[in-house]
Order: C-alpha cells, then structure tokens, then sequence
C-alpha cells in the first residue's frame, strides 16, 4: 500500500505522520559532535528510526547510553541472525560479545546493507561505550552478557530463552512507547505469512500515531487496540489458539478496567477521505513542514 493510499484510508494520521516528520528532522540536527556519538546516532536512525526518535527525547546522558546500548545489542542480533557463520564461530562470539564492546580495536564484519557497516566500523560503538560512565557500561556489559549467553544456548540446544532487549533500568525509565511497539510489531506478524517472505513492519502512521502517547490512559488504549488486531488474527485450527484468546482477553480486561473512558475507535481504524479533500490537506501540512524545516 502506498503512502497516498494509505492516507487516504487514514486521514487520522496525516497530523501524527508530520509531527513525527518534524522530530525527525529535530533529531537529525541534534546529532553530537563527538565523531563516534555521530556514528551511533546517525546510525541508529538507520537501523531503527522509530526507536531513534523516543530515544532522542530523553535527557543528553541517559540518551547517549541508550543509544549505545541499543547498537551494542543491534550488533550482537546481528552476528546471531547471520545464517552464513558457522556455529562453531558464532557460539564463541555471542558468549564473548560483552567483552569485545571494550575493545575498540575488536571487529566482525558480517550481516547485510546497514547492519554491515555497523559491524564495519563497530570501533566507533565501543569508543562511545567507554566513554560513557562506569555504572551504565555495566549495566550494558551484564545485560549483554545474558543476551549473548542467552542466544549461545538456543542456538546450542534448539530450547528458546526469553530475550530480554530492554533491561528494567533502561526502559523503566521511559518504556511505555518502547513496549507499544513491541506489542504492535507483535500485532502485525502474528499469523503473517509475510513474517517468512520479508520485512514486517508497523505502518508508518501507526508509529507516529504511537509516539503521541502521552497518558497512562493512552498506553492502555493503544495496548487495548493491538491485542484486538491479534485476537481477530488468532487462526481456530491453531492448537495455541484457546491458550493465546485467554492472553488476550486477560489483557484486554486489564486495560478496560484502567481505561478512563469507552474505546470507541481503534489506533488502525480505517475512515476514508474524498480524494480531493486529501490532496488539498496533504498540500497544505507539506508546505507547513517546508517551512518549519526552513525557518530552523
């Protein structure tokens, strides 16, 4: 679906999508000086643009090691997803992975398009990982350190062990957007053949719509909204399908019970809009962002 037709079906998100348009812009000439918190910021919008943009709304140190963090671990997804290293290679690295990070001079290069040149030139990572303070190098090493072992072991015994991405100290912190995410990327792929044909990924209105979120009522709402999408995807003739309808009717009775008000619309409910009048919006909030970008 194109980006017209798709606004077409939800003119709700034409006002989010040009806010999220705008703090993207914001975060790409907030980039710091320091040559390797460029690299790993100017990175990270590559790798993750939506988790960039959340990340550059925190405080400057706590932003710098999350964005940081979040590479390391985008490095260590990468060299386990890489299906061309051998194991006998693979399963050492994943278990040593939290010691290289202080290691600039440390380098695997694998995994395709961005996320090879992040491996390429994973230097500039572990320089920023240095210089940020004791207690989140830490942090980032220990929860590194599961993660990778964690991975080692699947990959060793074929047994799947929760991946913790996020650990409490980090996402505490500033999560809730981070957690909506989750459960929309888990909300699109669930039952989604094209999980095996390609790249899934929420629409991009829905991600700007999400990081609008600004009150606890909002984030259950949002939560309310995706665990319906995958109670309507929940297939009768799946042997988990009992199991997975008692999850989600458990949460959906949770967010209820918080919800401040009747859920009347869903965050990927379809409206429609005359053509006409879309284009002539569209115009307009495209000049809107023109000279906001240039008046900066």
């Amino acid at each position: 679906m194109g980006l017209m037709e798709t606004l077409v079906k939800h003119p709700d998100e034409i006002r989010p999508l040009v806010k999220l348009k705008v703090d993207a812009m914001r975060a790409q000439r907030a980039i710091p000086k320091d040559p390797y918190l460029a690299f790993c910021y100017r990175m990270l919008m590559r790798v993750s643009r939506s988790f960039s943009i959340v990340i550059q709304q925190l405080r400057t140190e706590l932003r710098d090691a999350v964005c940081v963090f979040y590479l390391v671990l985008r490095g260590l997804d990468t060299i386990e997803d890489d299906m061309a290293i051998p194991i006998d290679i693979k399963v050492p690295i994943l278990k040593s992975f939290h010691e290289h990070i202080y290691d600039p001079s440390w380098k695997f290069v694998c995994g395709e398009k961005d996320y090879k040149e992040l491996m390429n030139k994973f230097e500039c990572v572990s320089n920023a990982f240095l210089n940020l303070d004791e207690g989140y190098q830490r942090v980032i090493a220990e929860m590194t350190n599961r993660m990778g072992v964690g991975m080692a072991k699947f990959i060793e015994t074929e047994i799947p062990a929760p991946r913790m991405f996020w650990p409490h100290e980090i996402w505490g912190k500033f999560g809730t957007r981070l957690e909506i995410m989750a459960i929309g990327t888990l909300a699109e792929c669930y039952n989604n053949i094209n999980v095996f044909r390609g790249v899934v990924k929420i629409r991009r209105g829905i991600t700007a719509k999400v990081m609008q979120t600004k009150t606890i009522s909002d984030v259950y709402g949002t939560f309310f909204d995706f665990s319906r999408k995958i109670a309507e995807k929940i297939g009768e003739n799946d042997d988990s399908a009992s199991a997975t309808r008692k999850h989600i009717e458990d949460i959906q009775e949770y967010c209820e019970s918080h919800l401040l008000e009747t859920r009347v619309y869903s965050i990927d409910q379809e409206y429609g809009l005359d053509i006409l009048v879309f284009l002539v919006v569209f115009s307009l909030l495209s000049a809107m962002v023109y000279m906001l970008y240039n008046h900066w």
